[in-house]
This record gives C-alpha cells, sequence and structure tokens, in this order.
C-alpha cells in the first residue's frame, strides 16, 4: 500500500519529529538553491560590467587613435556677464589643442550636450578679452588656453544674432532682417521658423560691428 500524502507533499505516516525536520530540511534547500541563484545574478552582472567596461575601453582607445595625441579633454567654463571674472564649470569636451578656435568652436556646437542651441557665445582671453570671431581661425587653442581650460561667454537673447548661424558657425551672408546664416543649407531648415520669405544679403568685406557686443566681429 503507497504511503498517503498531506497537501504539503509529506508522508502522513511520518511522526510529528519527522514532519518538522522535513519542513526544515525543505526549508533549508530552498534557502541554499535562492542563495546560488542570487549568487549567479550577481556573477552574470559582474561579467556583463567587466565586458562594458572592456568595450567602453577599446572604443576610447580607437577614439583617440583616430583624433591624435592632440585632441585633449578640457574643462569648459562660461562667464556670468561681460564684466565679470568669475567662470564656472559647464561641462567637458574634446578639443584639438592644436587646432584653431574655429576648429574648437565646432567641436564644442557638435559634440558638447551643454552647448544649447542657437550656439552663440565667444571665446575668452585668460585676460577676460573677448576674442572676435573673424580672429578665431588665426588662433590656436593651445596658444591661448592651458591646464586642459576653455573659457567661453555664453550670448543671450539678441546678443550675436546677426554674427551667428544656427548651427553655432560664424555667418558667411545675412537676410534683409539681418539673420546670419553660414549656408543656405542652414537658411533653408529654418525657412519654417524664420519664415520662406527671407533674402540673402551680400555682405562686404569687413563686418559690421554688433552693437551689443563692441567688436564682435570687427576688425
Amino acid at each position: 500500500m503507497k504511503p498517503e500524502f498531506d497537501d504539503r507533499g509529506l508522508s502522513n505516516y511520518f511522526s510529528g519529529a519527522d514532519d518538522k525536520y522535513r519542513r526544515g530540511s525543505i526549508k533549508a534547500q530552498n534557502a541554499a538553491q535562492k542563495a546560488k541563484l542570487m549568487q549567479l545574478a550577481e556573477q552574470e552582472e559582474a561579467e556583463e560590467r567587466r565586458l562594458a567596461e572592456e568595450e567602453a575601453a577599446k572604443k576610447a582607445s580607437a577614439e583617440a587613435a583616430r583624433l591624435g595625441p592632440n585632441w585633449c579633454d578640457v574643462e569648459v567654463k562660461t562667464s556670468r556677464d561681460l564684466e565679470g571674472d568669475i567662470f564656472g564649470l559647464v561641462g567637458n569636451a574634446k578639443i584639438n589643442m592644436n587646432g584653431t578656435l574655429t576648429e574648437a568652436r565646432l567641436s564644442l556646437c557638435t559634440e558638447a550636450q551643454f552647448i544649447k542651441p542657437p550656439y552663440r557665445f565667444l571665446f575668452v582671453t585668460r585676460s577676460g578679452d573677448l576674442v572676435s570671431t573673424n580672429k578665431e581661425p588665426g588662433i590656436i587653442v593651445n596658444d591661448l588656453f592651458k591646464k586642459g581650460i576653455v573659457k567661453i561667454h555664453m550670448l543671450r537673447g539678441k546678443e550675436g544674432y546677426s554674427t551667428f548661424c544656427t548651427c553655432g558657425k560664424v555667418f558667411a551672408f545675412k537676410c534683409e532682417d539681418g539673420r546670419g546664416y553660414c549656408s543656405e543649407e542652414c537658411r533653408d531648415d529654418e525657412a519654417v521658423v524664420h519664415g520662406k520669405g527671407s533674402v540673402p544679403k551680400k555682405i562686404d568685406g569687413k563686418r559690421k560691428r554688433n552693437s551689443l557686443l563692441g567688436s564682435l566681429s570687427e576688425e
């Protein structure tokens, strides 16, 4: 005759002591199995972290090889106002220290997430002077900034409206209302917002003084 079992799977023929021992044994087995599963999960997480770190290191190494030794991770600091000499850290970015300020501007506008549209800013010298945009192609980053710190002044409101394109580059032409653009493509991309009737306005050799920022783009 087969032994009868209750709803817990325990034999009805076991004594009370046997029943208590059986329940304790099952509980211990469940705890051990749970601990083993948790250990396996932790091992899997550790392995995933290791693989992710290796992949990140490979990408960083490949990026460093692609960019070359002149590219450095720099701190970007910005001032609160034109007269202020206190600069606060806004983020880090990779910049070619042997490149020009024009190249550095493009890197900041395309790579630095803390530089938000409309991307209008000026570089600031160690003495606190603003750098004219037309001088940027002739200035090497490493000659202006040291110790891995790049200083900029973010423009607000309509400041630099006629000097900078919507993409952050210095303007190549202006529309009739004075809005600056670096290319027809940028002007066409903004046509819905700015108005489809924008007509490029030809600019002579010298750029006009920006009334808000003095020598923003003056020779």
